[in-house]
């Protein structure tokens, strides 16, 4: 005996495999998760948002977004907006670092020092 479990993405019917593009390059598992205060006796809700699959929930990020981002009384775009923006920062940031520097033969290079084991070249007068 095989089981298996789906998890619709829309309710359109029989036919959405027609309308609907074949790949996607930004997946994300949206899910709430409520935890329970005891000393309060109130529950509160928190709504998530995953971008690496987890489980059964597959999900994925072309951008480099990565692990999950609370977008509770939040709209999910501006959250997402501010996560792209600090991405981007951050890669920027890190090219720059590593950018290579030129080289310049003619410059005057006071930071080295002259080595004991290297003759120098002197003319004699």
């Amino acid at each position: 005996m095989k089981i298996t479990k789906t998890n619709p993405i829309v309710t359109y019917g029989s036919k959405v495999a027609g309308i609907l593009p074949g790949n996607f390059s930004e997946i994300y598992h949206f899910s709430k998760k409520a935890t329970w205060d005891a000393n309060t006796g109130k529950s509160s809700i928190q709504y998530l948002v995953d971008t690496e699959a987890t489980g059964d929930d597959f999900a994925k990020s072309n951008l480099g977004l990565k692990g999950e981002f609370d977008i509770t009384n939040k709209l999910f775009y501006e959250v997402w907006r501010d996560k792209v923006k600090q991405l981007r920062e951050e890669l920027t940031n890190a090219a720059i670092e590593h950018e290579a520097k030129p080289i310049n033969p003619f410059a005057n290079n006071d930071n080295t020092e002259p080595n004991p084991n290297k003759p120098t070249n002197t003319w004699r007068t």
